[in-house]
């Protein structure tokens, strides 16, 4: 998953034998090139573009131990990406599951413009998340709404024995605008 924090510019993606693809994107944009494609990242201006990537190849290395299996099968995964035209359109396929708002979208233009669904999940007095799928990926995101951009204590996770996502890590990244950041508090250790 790969979220863009400053710059302009374009990403190829394409299968092995197949079609290239291009989309645009700029600051905050999210996407995922789908599992075993090519991409190719290319910086529309002249400034330098900066972004933060998130991947599944260190779990995929501890578990196969194989990097020649890793980095050169050919297998395409055309049950999520088939060289489609429209792949990284915004999707507005928004649904509930439970208590869970879900948006399954393969590219999302400004994270920070996300509009969190009122009638959908809420995680508190005045706070929205929405949860992003991308690409039929294993890597999950969620944008959440806090009022007055702060993260109330407890928001960070703690790492715990036998916690699932312990084992695979989870990134937080906040953005905000302007003269007020967000605050993230800890809970002092014991």
């Amino acid at each position: 998953m790969i979220c863009i924090l400053a710059g302009h510019g374009a990403t190829e993606i394409w299968q092995e034998g197949g079609q290239k693809r291009l989309f645009e994107w700029g600051p905050f944009s999210l996407f995922a090139p789908p599992l075993n494609t090519w991409h190719r990242l290319v910086n529309g201006g002249r400034e330098p573009v900066r972004l933060m990537a998130v991947t599944t190849a260190p779990i995929a290395m501890d578990f196969y131990r194989n990097p020649e299996f890793i980095f050169n099968c050919p297998y395409n995964f055309t049950d999520r990406f088939h060289g489609e035209d429209n792949f990284f359109a915004t999707s507005q396929n928004f649904y509930a599951v439970g208590l869970q708002s879900i948006w399954e979208t393969n590219f999302i233009p400004d994270a920070k413009e996300v509009k969190v669904q009122d009638d959908l999940y809420v995680k508190g007095t005045e706070v929205g998340m929405v949860q992003f799928e991308t690409s039929k990926n294993g890597l999950i995101g969620h944008v959440a709404d806090w009022p007055d951009w702060t993260l109330p204590q407890g928001t960070l996770p703690r790492r715990r024995r036998g916690d699932r996502d312990s084992q695979i890590g989870r990134i937080h990244l906040a953005l905000a605008e302007g003269e007020r950041h967000p605050t993230l508090r800890h809970r002092p250790r014991r």
